[in-house]
C-alpha cells in the first residue's frame, strides 16, 4: 500500500514536467487564432522596400484570417513571436538569409523557433509574402479554419521567381489550349458535363472547366501524358469563361464571366476563395514574373493588372491605335507589344 501511495505521489510530482515536455513538442506554429494574433510583423529600419512588403503581408493576412498584425521596424524591442520580413537585425533573419541560394530571384519562408522568417532579395521578397497569405495550406502545409492559421514548425520552403516576360508572351498565354479529339471524347464520357469552357495547363496537367445543359460547372484534371481524368464536385464558378494557373501557389484562378473570380486548389479541385471585382472579367492570365494577374474587362476594351488579392493595380498600356480595337481572345501580335 505504501509503495502504491509513493508511486501516485511521484506521478503527481512529475505531471507538470510531463505536460511541459508535451507542449515543447508542438508540431505547429500558431500565427492567428479565431481572428486575432500575438504576432507582429518586423521589417529592417529605413528599408522602404521591405516595409512595403510587410504592410502588404499585414493586409493579406487580415483579409485571410481577420487578424490585424501590427507592422514595426527592427528598432523595436525583440519579442518571442515575430514574422520577420527581409534582412532584419534578428538572429533568425541572419540564419535564414545564410541558407538562401545566392541568386537574385530566390526567396524562402522558414520557421525558426516561434519566429516565421521571410527572406529574399528585393525583387523576390514580395513573392514570399504573397505566398503566405495566398496559399498557406496547399503550398506551405498549413491549416486554416475560422480565422485560425497554423504552419508546420518544420517549414523550410525555398523557391525562385521566374524571369520577366514581355507583354506579347503574357497576352498569348490567355489563349485557351484546344483539346485533342481523344481528350474531348474522354471528358464527354462524364455524361452531362461535356461542354468545354475555360482551359489552362501546368507542367503535368490540363485543367478544363466543363458545363452541363443546366449551366452547372465541374473542373476536370487530365494528365498531359495521358491517363484517367479526375473530376471535381459541382462548383459555383459562374460560366467559368477563363482559367489560368498560378505557379507560385499551385492554384487555378477562374473568371466566372461576371464580377467574380474564384481560386481553386489544383490538387483537390476545391474552391479556396472567391473575390468580387467592380467590373466583369472576360479573360484572365497569370504573370509568374510579378505574381500578378492580367484581366480583360468584358464591357470595355481594357486590360488591368490585379495583385495577389485580385485588387486592381494599374491598366496595361496599349498603343493608341489599339484603343478602339476589340482584344478578342487576347492573342498576341505586334499590336500589343
Amino acid at each position: 500500500m505504501k509503495h502504491s501511495i509513493c508511486l501516485v505521489l511521484a506521478l503527481l510530482l512529475c505531471l507538470p514536467l510531463l505536460t511541459a515536455c508535451a507542449g515543447s513538442g508542438a508540431t505547429e506554429l500558431l500565427l492567428t487564432e479565431k481572428g486575432s494574433s500575438a504576432y507582429c510583423i518586423v521589417y529592417p529600419e529605413k528599408n522602404e522596400a521591405a516595409r512595403s512588403v510587410a504592410n502588404r503581408l499585414s493586409r493579406g493576412l487580415q483579409l485571410l484570417t481577420g487578424a490585424e498584425l501590427p507592422v514595426v521596424s527592427d528598432s523595436t524591442e525583440e519579442t518571442e513571436k515575430e514574422i520577420l520580413v527581409g534582412a532584419t537585425d534578428r538572429e533568425a533573419s541572419t540564419t535564414a538569409s545564410a541558407a538562401l541560394p545566392k541568386t537574385k530571384n530566390a526567396f524562402s519562408l522558414t520557421v525558426l523557433g516561434k519566429k516565421l522568417v521571410l527572406a529574399g532579395a528585393r525583387e523576390a521578397l514580395p513573392f514570399a509574402a504573397d505566398l503566405l497569405f495566398s496559399a498557406p495550406v496547399p503550398r506551405l502545409g498549413g491549416t486554416l479554419l475560422n480565422g485560425t492559421l497554423t504552419l508546420p514548425n518544420t517549414l523550410a520552403y525555398t523557391d525562385t521567381v521566374e524571369e520577366v516576360e514581355d507583354n506579347a508572351q503574357l497576352l498569348a498565354s490567355t489563349v485557351a489550349p484546344q483539346l485533342e479529339e481523344g481528350r474531348r471524347v474522354e471528358i464527354a464520357a462524364d455524361g452531362a458535363y461535356n461542354l468545354q469552357r475555360g482551359v489552362c495547363t501546368n507542367a503535368t496537367d490540363l485543367f478544363v472547366a466543363l458545363a452541363g445543359d443546366s449551366g452547372a460547372v465541374k473542373l476536370a484534371r487530365l494528365p498531359a501524358a495521358g491517363g484517367a481524368a479526375v473530376y471535381s464536385a459541382q462548383l459555383e464558378l459562374g460560366r467559368a469563361v477563363s482559367l489560368c494557373y498560378n505557379t507560385l501557389t499551385d492554384t487555378i484562378a477562374v473568371a466566372h464571366g461576371n464580377q467574380e473570380i474564384s481560386v481553386v486548389d489544383a490538387a483537390t479541385l476545391s474552391v479556396l476563395s472567391t473575390h468580387s471585382l467592380d467590373r466583369s472579367v472576360a479573360a484572365l492570365t497569370y504573370s509568374p514574373a510579378t505574381n500578378r494577374y492580367l484581366a480583360r474587362y468584358t464591357e470595355e476594351n481594357t486590360c488591368v493588372w490585379l495583385d495577389a488579392t485580385f485588387s486592381p493595380v494599374e491598366a496595361l498600356a496599349l498603343p493608341p491605335a489599339v484603343g478602339t480595337m476589340p482584344l478578342g481572345d487576347m492573342a498576341a501580335d505586334s499590336r500589343y507589344i
